[in-house]
């Protein structure tokens, strides 16, 4: 006998004519490895009696799933699941509801071949956006609804992924310019569209032929790296900047002790906890590598007289280090927590350099800073990289500020003088 835990009448549709009742539930006979259970599309006619159950992309804990699905009212950081398993019911009732005499047999293929029978572009993005939010990956769910909402702008609301080609993206690119967007948003959005025909073409739900990028079809841009770091000199001037407000320096003191923490982005910085402070040292994983457990690798950081003393300055009793998220604070709300301090930094950090003849900085440029000058000052690449946790050499050197061209500038000089 089937247990699906609590029946919920209020997302089942009976049809009387064809004695069909279709439903989403919960299998709690097995749990998965990762300690959630299936959802299943539950499709059951009363004569002749018959049940049959559909395997789907979902998985949920049971609180998880009556938070979603068994609530009138979602919270907001579930709402993109209720919409992603509203839409798999709607199109499981349209087709039952629409054959002449119902056949599971029937069912099932038409189910399947049209869930993916014109591959609706929006419809795509909801579903990478909802497993994004299940996954806790707010910020790259954020970055998927941002390019979701720009291509339906310009494509169409009814824009199937099989419709767009090399000439249409290259259409969608030019446009994108002329608006002034950069090559970096251009970019984000495309590698976005990319995953998502990786995906498709994995799953053999559309021809490999009709792959718009690569040689010879569309090119994803690549934005010109403007590095951004500070000087010792520059460094040394804001440390030593005075008359700031209470804002500003709070902003400044995050910032230089992200610098002092090799760079830590303020994401990994606020997500640091007590347990992380190991003899003078500091060990954590990164939260953008925190889901690949397999392969990912401690960061290890030693901490300086400075980070020491910003540390003692603004650290918290509870479990984080710093009094900005707490325990009980879902993901989400620990994302939108992240974004608001570091917009708050940003901001006052802005002022507090115009004020006092430096660049206009932000965060990341902690992160530049530091492996700029770590560069300079003989480090090896592989040691920045570890430091920064970067997966490869490539992606540190996309950090050192034109390191290279002083280098030469300078040998020439010397050359000179010869």
């Amino acid at each position: 006998m089937f247990y699906f835990g609590m029946h919920n009448r209020m997302h089942m549709k009976v049809h009387k004519k064809k004695n069909l009742f279709i439903s989403i539930k919960l299998d709690t006979r097995r749990a998965r490895p990762n300690g959630k259970f299936p959802v299943r599309l539950r499709v059951f006619r009363s004569t002749p009696r018959k049940q049959k159950l559909y395997t789907t992309t979902f998985d949920f804990t049971k609180k998880e799933f009556a938070e979603i699905w068994e609530t009138k009212r979602p919270a907001q950081d579930v709402r993109e699941d209720r919409r992603a398993l509203q839409a798999l019911l709607n199109r499981a009732e349209d087709v039952a509801y629409g054959m002449e005499k119902f056949d599971f047999d029937i069912f099932e293929t038409l189910l399947y071949d049209s869930e993916y029978e014109s591959l609706p572009l929006g419809k795509l993005f909801d579903e990478v956006i909802a497993k994004l939010q299940r996954s806790g990956r707010h910020g790259t769910a954020e970055s998927y609804r941002a390019a979701k909402k720009s291509f339906l702008a310009f494509y169409g609301e009814k824009v199937s992924l099989t419709e767009i080609t090399p000439e249409k993206l290259e259409e969608y690119e030019s446009s994108m310019l002329s608006e002034e967007k950069s090559p970096t948003t251009v970019g984000v959005y495309m590698r976005n569209l990319r995953a998502i025909f990786n995906s498709h073409i994995d799953k053999k739900t559309i021809d490999k032929d009709l792959y718009p990028f690569g040689r010879n079809r569309y090119m994803i841009p690549q934005a010109k790296n403007t590095k951004k770091a500070l000087s010792r000199e520059q460094l040394r001037a804001l440390a030593e900047a005075k008359n700031l407000t209470k804002e500003q320096e709070k902003a400044r003191d995050f910032f230089l002790l992200s610098f002092h923490l090799a760079g830590i982005n303020m994401k990994d910085l606020l997500h640091l906890k007590h347990s992380d402070l190991q003899d003078g040292k500091i060990v954590f994983y990164r939260a953008k590598t925190s889901k690949t457990k397999s392969t990912r690798k401690p960061i290890v950081t030693y901490l300086n007289v400075s980070a020491s003393d910003l540390i003692a300055k603004y650290c918290s009793d509870g479990g984080y280090l710093f009094p900005v998220l707490s325990e009980s604070d879902s993901s989400r709300e620990k994302h939108n927590k992240v974004k608001r301090f570091t917009r708050f930094v940003n901001q006052h950090l802005q002022v507090l350099c115009l004020s006092n003849g430096l660049p206009p900085i932000s965060t990341y440029w902690a992160r530049h800073s530091w492996a700029t000058i770590a560069m300079k000052s003989g480090q090896s690449l592989q040691f920045v990289g570890e430091s920064l946790g970067h997966s490869s050499s490539r992606v540190t050197e996309a950090y050192i500020d034109s390191l290279d061209h002083e280098a030469k500038k300078s040998f020439s000089k010397q050359l000179d003088l010869l």
